[in-house]
Order: structure tokens, then sequence, then C-alpha cells
């Protein structure tokens, strides 16, 4: 079983928040933060999927569209 490195409580599950992420040319992004619900330990930050998915979606239609 996965166990919080802070803390080390069992993680069945994990609280996901939403953030903004910049990169160094401050480009901003939508991401996730996982975090334990135990003792609020942050796991991990990625950008969020679906975002992103949405994001090139769009981009493509409207890139289609001006041709």
């Amino acid at each position: 079983m996965a166990k919080c490195p802070h803390c080390d409580a069992n993680l069945i599950q994990a609280d996901i928040e939403a953030i903004t992420l910049s990169d160094e040319k401050m480009s901003t992004f939508r991401g996730l933060s996982y975090s334990c619900p135990s003792c609020h330990y942050v796991l991990n930050v990625s950008i969020d999927p679906t975002s992103l998915e949405k994001d090139i979606v769009q981009s493509v239609v409207e890139a289609l569209r001006k041709h």
C-alpha cells in the first residue's frame, strides 16, 4: 500500500487542488496539486490533463477554421 513520505499514513486517496503553473518565460498553465489528506503534504504537481486536452482541441479547431 502507498504511504505518505511525510507522515507515513496509508494513502487510499489524495486531495486534489487546481493550481496555476508558470515557467521561466512566465507562461501559465492550469495544473493540479495532489496532497496527503492526513497531513496535507504535497505529493505531486502536474499539468491538468483535461485542461491540456481542451486547449489542444481548441487550437486545432481554430487552425482548421483559418484554412
